[in-house]
């Protein structure tokens, strides 16, 4: 007979699944990111809803791309547009801004027709046109929409953001373009041009249109990783930094993977590269996997009743630097004691 342990919870909410805020209104994408916090963008800093415009900072401006040159960036991706998208942007008119008003206003997930936004909790991330044809939460509606911008050829990129509102780790991509000096939030998950689905944010990453093609892989991985699939994991995240090498959380799982594939030298480079992005949460010179892995491991071997395993993986989650409080860190020494005595009884 085997006694349960002690630890009850795996800290930062490493499993927490994607849930909707503010009434179902809000899917919100990336659950198992870890907050990075920057300055804070508060609602009250925002101008009024009516006009449409919400200042997120200043812009690095590049010249709009043209139409041949979004096409040869695109190539045959998951950004790839269809026939229909093609002859949605070919049906706009007026100004840049103007047809993106018009794009919002026909795609918006509140508008008659527009594109529906979905939990996508436990699924795979979909391209730009299964999210066309089917709608998807924040990464996948961003997927559909950044093709079609630079279809239109106005600057602008894309935004991954922390709504205050959020449970810690919970994030929401969000595409914007630059109008007049000025960039201008494109939130399909909301109905009104300019505004966010939620409210005050603090911002995470900011990308190009480019750049923003990464966060479809890192979907990718983190899907292909929560189904113990390793190698498909290694190659979607090793795909997204391809693109974007800046998301410290990224290299780390992508360490943890290698690692778990037994490449603990690819492991050490990438928990190295995560430590050099944010020392904060990933310092001190680790080489293994995060606290809330090895938390994982020893579960996993604890249901395995694999004792010197499980104290080794709860011994391991303590040497990660992770900062706990005293009473979580006597829970693991708690635990550990239940695995070293069941080793010893059993001699596994």
């Amino acid at each position: 007979m085997k006694t349960r342990p002690l630890m009850s919870r795996i800290k930062k909410g490493a499993a927490v699944a994607g849930v909707a805020v503010a009434g179902a209104a809000l899917i919100a994408c990336s659950p198992m990111r870890e907050t990075i916090r920057t300055p804070n963008h508060a609602a009250a800093e925002q101008p009024a809803a009516s006009s449409g415009v919400i200042e997120i900072g200043e812009t690095d401006l590049s010249i709009a791309p043209t139409k041949e040159q979004g096409a040869a960036v695109r190539g045959s991706d998951p950004f790839e547009m269809n026939a229909a998208m093609r002859d949605m942007v070919e049906s706009l008119s007026g100004t840049p801004e103007q047809q993106v008003r018009e794009l919002h206003a026909m795609l918006n997930s509140g508008a008659s027709g527009g594109l529906a936004a979905i939990d996508m909790s436990g699924r795979a991330p979909r391209t730009a046109q299964e999210a066309f044809a089917d709608g998807g939460d924040c990464t996948d509606l961003a997927n559909a929409l950044i093709p079609m911008l630079e279809e239109i050829g106005i600057a602008g990129g894309a935004l991954i953001v922390h709504f205050n509102s959020a449970p810690e780790g919970v994030f929401h991509m969000v595409p914007y373009v630059n109008i007049g000096g000025r960039d201008t939030i494109v939130d399909l998950q909301s109905s009104t041009f300019g505004a966010t689905a939620d409210g005050a944010y603090d911002m995470i990453h900011r990308l190009s249109y480019a750049e923003a093609r990464y966060m479809y892989h890192v979907e990718q991985g983190d899907y292909h990783r929560g189904a113990g699939r390793v190698q498909p994991a290694i190659d979607a995240y090793r795909r997204a930094l391809a693109i974007y090498d800046n998301d410290a959380f990224v290299h780390h799982n992508l360490s943890v993977m290698l690692e778990r594939s037994g490449d603990t030298t690819g492991a050490a480079t990438h928990s190295r590269r995560a430590a050099e992005i944010d020392p904060a949460r990933y310092g001190g010179g680790q080489v293994r996997g995060s606290y809330n892995e090895e938390i994982r491991q020893a579960y996993e071997a604890y249901e395995q009743e694999r004792w010197a395993d499980c104290a080794r993986h709860f011994r391991a989650a303590l040497a990660t630097g992770e900062r706990i409080d005293p009473t979580e860190r006597q829970t693991i020494l708690d635990s550990i004691g239940v695995c070293e005595r069941n080793s010893a009884a059993t001699g596994r």
